[in-house]
């Protein structure tokens, strides 16, 4: 359970009441209220979700450093997402929304994720979301040749990472050229010294 301290504090002007809403549910706060502080006082603790296992979140600093109080506020056409409840300032009419979860706040269905755990492991979301085709990987090894290779004495010089060792496999079918084309007149358009 969340009350208010007796005193309020030294920005909280009671004589103000402020009506808004959170997750559709009607609260009232004070002039002066921060959306957390308001969201405390009306006993709503959970305010959110963790990304990967929807973890139940509150509040737990009341600063611009708070990680777990991120809202959406507004509707539609006037709709700010992220909004951290630490630094927003209550006003009349406000409507915020929790963020990550599905159907509501206390009923989770991501939440499900906490089982699948061991075949969640850290950064998985990235492999599996990636699209991944022939012509990425053979761009991608191109580029990698082209920022990692250097000339000295018309020797390829290449980093020890696995990129330069990628680079240096590479060097026999991309061998660096000093023509890089000509023009209708048969000048060269660029000539490097070798």
């Amino acid at each position: 359970m969340s009350t208010r301290l007796a005193t309020g504090g030294r920005l909280l002007n009671k004589s103000k009441p402020l009506s808004f809403t959170f997750n559709g549910k009607q609260m009232r706060g004070y002039e002066g209220d921060t959306l957390a502080s308001a969201l405390l006082a009306n006993d709503q603790v959970l305010v959110g979700r963790s990304f990967k296992y929807h973890r139940p979140r509150g509040i737990v600093t009341s600063g611009p450093e708070e990680p777990n109080g991120l809202v959406g506020l507004g509707q539609e056409g006037h709709f700010e997402p992220n909004a951290r409840v630490t630094t927003t300032e209550l006003y009349e009419g406000l409507e915020a929304a929790s963020q990550n979860h599905w159907p509501s706040l206390e009923f989770d269905v991501g939440a499900l994720n906490k089982h699948l755990s061991c075949f969640l492991p850290a950064g998985v979301y990235y492999i599996l979301l990636q699209p991944v085709s022939t012509a990425d990987i053979t761009v991608e090894t191109w580029a990698d040749h082209l920022i990692t290779a250097t000339q000295v004495s018309g020797e390829p010089v290449h980093g020890g990472d696995v990129t330069g060792m990628t680079a240096g496999v590479m060097d026999a079918t991309f061998a660096p050229t000093t023509d890089l084309g000509t023009a209708a007149d048969s000048t060269p358009i660029i000539q490097l010294d070798a």
